[in-house]
């Protein structure tokens, strides 16, 4: 069973909805006999609060991974595919997608990169280093190309099959 998630999208027909509503008791308390400094002042800043975290930055922890989609986009051609984790991560590098990373079989894999035209395979340094050590080891499938690391935010790794994957069996 998936794990479920509350995204902004499930709260715009709430807000549009109430923002009628939201809008009355803000001009009620505005215009209130009592409190109405205090009032002001916490109304003022409820609207500079929100403003601030509308303008945040969202998805800073991907940096690494869209760097590493627009260096895979640049390195390959527009029909080669790649190898993710999610379908989404084909979408930002503008190529084929090939789902998989670990837990997968390697001869599987490489199976799936010769039948697709798979290039490259990007993936968290975690993900590989801790579930498939022995892709990236001396007799291992798979090469490190570049890897890319923002602060604080996950390192990514993109891979290409080593001269031993791609030698003829």
């Amino acid at each position: 069973m998936s794990g479920w998630s509350l995204s902004d999208r499930y709260l715009m027909l709430p807000v549009v909805v109430l923002l009628p509503v939201v809008a009355e008791g803000w001009r009620r308390a505005w215009n209130a006999p009592r409190g109405r400094l205090a009032l002001r002042v916490l109304l003022v800043l409820s609207v500079v609060h929100m403003l601030l975290l509308s303008t945040a930055p969202k998805r800073e922890h991907h940096r690494a991974r869209l760097a590493a989609l627009a260096w895979v986009a640049e390195h390959s051609a527009p029909d080669e595919a790649i190898v993710v984790r999610r379908r989404r991560d084909g979408w930002y590098a503008g190529r084929p997608v090939i789902l998989g990373g670990p837990p997968y079989d390697e001869a599987q894999l490489l199976a799936a990169m010769r039948a697709h035209r798979g290039a490259f395979v990007v993936l968290t340094a975690e993900r590989v280093e801790q579930r498939e050590p022995a892709w990236l080891g001396p007799d291992g499938a798979l090469r490190v190309v570049e890897r890319f690391t923002e602060a604080g935010a996950e390192t990514v790794l993109v891979l290409a099959p080593s001269d031993r994957a791609l030698a003829p069996r």
